[in-house]
């Protein structure tokens, strides 16, 4: 499922819902891309997201953690992790990011 654009709350809280109650897993393709000036707000969510850079080059900040991803290199980032993105010095990035409630994986 593409995911354009995310809602954050006040406290900067993802308000997308990830997944369903039956099964809280999400799969997102993201395209950021320079020239339109796309990026991921900073926000955090409950899930577990796995990220996965298909094509092009992102730099993510993750905390205080500034990382910049190539094609083929992923990242973890934890439940509640504050987070952004947005494409580095690359026409576009392609990014895959899997969102996965804590819960799913025997977390409380």
């Amino acid at each position: 499922m593409p995911l354009t654009h995310i809602k954050v709350a006040k406290d900067l809280q993802e308000l997308t819902l990830h997944g369903t109650k039956e099964f809280p897993v999400a799969l997102y393709e993201t395209i950021m891309r320079l020239e339109s000036m796309d990026f991921l707000p900073l926000h955090w969510h409950k899930e577990i997201q796995f990220v996965f850079i298909k094509n092009g080059c992102a730099q993510y900040r993750v905390g205080t953690d500034v990382l910049v991803l190539k094609q083929g290199e992923g990242l973890f980032i934890n439940a509640s992790g504050l987070h952004e993105a947005k494409p580095y010095q690359i026409e576009q990035a392609t990014v895959y990011c899997v969102n996965v409630d804590p819960k799913l994986m025997g977390g409380a």
